[in-house]
C-alpha cells in the first residue's frame, strides 16, 4: 500500500475516488476501509455501486483537511447523498 498525500488526490482529474485511493490517504488498507465503511459514511459520503464503493473527491478532501464530518443532504442512504452532491456540482457522477 502506497501512502498518498491529499495534494496528490486533489490533483486527480476525476470526481470520485476508489477505496484504494481513500485508504492510501487515510494510511489504512483498502480491506480495512471496506470493513469500516459504515463508520466512514458518517464522516463523508460513500456510494455503493454493485460490489464497489465510490467516494466523492471534494467532500473527502474537506474531511481530511478539516477533520470534521461533511454535512451532506439526507436521503435514501449514501447514494442519494452522492447523487445530490453531483447535481449541485453539475456532474453526472460518471467518470
Amino acid at each position: 500500500m502506497e501512502n498518498k498525500s491529499i495534494e496528490e488526490i486533489a490533483d486527480l482529474q476525476k470526481n470520485f475516488l476508489s477505496t484504494k485511493e481513500v485508504a492510501a490517504v487515510l494510511g489504512i488498507s483498502p480491506l480495512t476501509f471496506r470493513r469500516r465503511v459504515e463508520e466512514y459514511a458518517e464522516l463523508f459520503p460513500i456510494e455503493r455501486v454493485g460490489k464497489k464503493y465510490r467516494i466523492p473527491k471534494e467532500p473527502f478532501i474537506a474531511y481530511v483537511r478539516t477533520g470534521k464530518a461533511h454535512k451532506f443532504k439526507k436521503g435514501r442512504g449514501t447514494r442519494a447523498s452522492c447523487r445530490s452532491l453531483c447535481e449541485e456540482n453539475g456532474d453526472s457522477g460518471r467518470d
